[in-house]
């Protein structure tokens, strides 16, 4: 977002990989990684790459061209400068929306890859095998559990990045 020739070389690239399902990953996690948890890994990174990576795009792209002339005025004279001091700060309201939409994201991804064998302890693998039990209580129990943390994830993150890197948008800039 702040640099138009890397945009020009790695957009195309991007925007081919982006829209394949992280799911579609699992046959060469599998392939490449065996059953382990280096395969539950990579196929999370993939899921949760891409929303990052567009948040955080879009947050450097719709800075407000006065911060940049503000910056300027006030010292900032490099592109280090500018980025440390201006460009993060304006653009992580965009990077906290792309890290709790990746969050989600890799929380789906992590339980498709337990179905799909990668662990033997986890909720996904627990509900593939009450599945296959044909005990659909116990699956519904367990989809709720699955719910129930996201929604607790969710909330820390929130929480965590209001008090912190985003307190200023509350008013409380102590």
């Amino acid at each position: 977002g702040w640099y138009p020739i890397a945009n020009r070389l790695l957009d195309p690239i991007i925007e081919i990989i982006r829209p394949i399902p992280p799911l579609a990953w699992i046959p060469f996690a599998i392939v490449w990684f065996g059953l382990t948890d280096l395969a539950a890994g990579f196929v999370i990174f993939i899921g949760a790459v891409f929303p990052v990576l567009i948040n955080t795009y879009e947050g450097f792209r719709n800075i407000p061209r006065i911060f940049v002339e503000a910056g300027k005025m006030l010292g900032c004279t490099s592109n280090a400068a500018l980025i440390r001091f201006i460009a993060i700060p304006a653009a992580l309201p965009h990077l906290a929306a792309g890290f709790r939409v990746a969050s989600g994201v890799a929380w789906m991804c992590l339980v498709a890859a337990e179905m799909f064998g990668v662990s033997r302890f986890g909720l996904g693998q627990k509900i593939w095998w009450y599945y296959n039990l044909h005990q659909m209580d116990k699956v519904m129990v367990y989809m709720l559990i699955l719910g129930f943390i996201g929604l607790f994830i969710d909330y820390l993150f929130r929480y965590g990045m209001n008090r912190t890197l985003l307190r200023w948008r509350q008013g409380e800039v102590n």
